[in-house]
């Protein structure tokens, strides 16, 4: 399985997913992190769009490590959408 991150600005807004857009085997697939995992990653940081972004990037290889266990676990969604909560970011990020 191939996953590749799309070029795309993700909407930021506190409080709501942020959604980012993967290509998936030449499917193309949104990936949903809710707002809780922003906060996860942030550690207290003030969740400014350039904060975001910034974490975005340094969890790129976690974040598509999830999805592709999703994928594997669950097959490619019919909707093409992926919802990732804390819970997927293991034990810890669930508290």
């Amino acid at each position: 399985m191939h996953i590749q991150k799309l070029p795309a600005e993700p909407r930021v807004q506190s409080g709501f997913p942020v959604e980012q857009l993967y290509g998936v085997d030449g499917k193309t697939l949104r990936v949903d992190i809710e707002w809780k995992v922003i906060e996860m990653f942030l550690a207290g940081a003030t969740p400014t769009i350039d904060a975001v972004q910034a974490v975005l990037r340094t969890h790129q290889q976690e974040i598509e490590r999830v999805v592709q266990a999703r994928l594997f676990a669950q097959g490619f969604p019919l909707s093409n959408d992926l919802v990732l909560t804390p819970a997927d970011f293991g034990a810890a990020a669930a508290r």
